[in-house]
C-alpha cells in the first residue's frame, strides 16, 4: 500500500522510472499495472535466478519503453532454444510493446531493437575477472542513456562499454562512477 501510494502521487515528476524485478513478489500485479499505465517512460530487466526460476518472466510487463534480458532470461520466457536473435526479439515483441529491447550475450556480445532496427554489437572485453554484476550495469546505463538516444548502436555500445568496466572488478568491489566511465571511454577510443 505505501508503495502504490507513493506511486500514485509521485510518478508524474520523473521522466524515466527504471524496475529491476528480481522475482520476490515486491512487484505486485497492482504495482505493475500502475507502473506500466502511469510511467511517462517505463525501462524493465526481469531477472532469472535460482530464487524465481520459472516464475519470473518478462512477459508480466505488457508494455514498456525499454526491456533489456540476457539471453537466458529472453529464451525462458517464450521458451525457445534455437532462433536467432531476429526470431527471438520478434517473439518477444508480440508478448510486450516495448520502442526499445536489449539482449546480453555475455563473452558473444549484445542485440539492440530500436527504430525498427536489430544492431549486433561485440563484447569490448575477454578479460573477465567477475561477470557478477555486468547486466545489472548494462541495464542501469543504458536505461538513462535511452532518454537522449535511441540509437541502437550508440545503446549497444555505452552498454557494452560498462559491460566491459564492471567485469574487471571482483563482485561489487567497485562502483562504476562518472569518472572512472569517462577515463575507461577515453582511453577505448585512443
Amino acid at each position: 500500500k505505501k508503495i502504490i501510494n507513493y506511486l500514485k502521487k509521485n510518478i508524474k515528476k520523473f521522466d524515466l522510472i527504471v524496475v529491476n524485478d528480481f522475482g520476490h513478489g515486491v512487484l505486485t500485479k497492482n504495482i505493475i499495472s500502475l507502473l506500466q499505465n502511469y510511467s511517462k517512460k517505463l525501462a524493465v530487466n526481469v531477472q532469472t535466478n535460482s530464487a524465481n526460476f520459472g516464475y519470473n518472466f518478462f512477459d508480466k510487463y505488457k508494455k514498456c519503453y525499454y526491456l533489456s534480458l540476457d539471453e537466458p532470461e529472453a529464451r525462458f520466457a517464450i521458451r525457445d532454444r534455437k532462433s536467432e536473435s531476429k526470431t527471438l526479439i520478434k517473439k518477444i515483441l508480440r508478448r510486450t510493446k516495448s520502442q526499445i529491447i536489449s539482449i546480453t550475450y555475455g563473452a558473444n556480445g549484445t542485440k539492440v531493437f530500436s527504430q525498427k532496427k536489430i544492431i549486433d554489437l561485440p563484447a569490448l572485453s575477454k578479460n573477465v575477472v567477475d561477470s557478477l554484476g555486468a547486466g545489472d550495469a548494462f541495464f542501469a546505463i543504458t536505461s538513462l542513456y535511452t532518454l537522449q538516444d535511441k540509437d541502437p548502436e550508440n545503446i549497444g555500445f555505452i552498454g557494452n562499454l560498462v559491460g566491459a568496466l564492471k567485469i574487471q572488478y571482483l563482485a561489487h568491489e567497485k562502483y562504476i562512477d562518472r569518472q572512472s566511465f569517462l577515463g575507461y571511454l577515453k582511453s577505448f577510443l585512443a
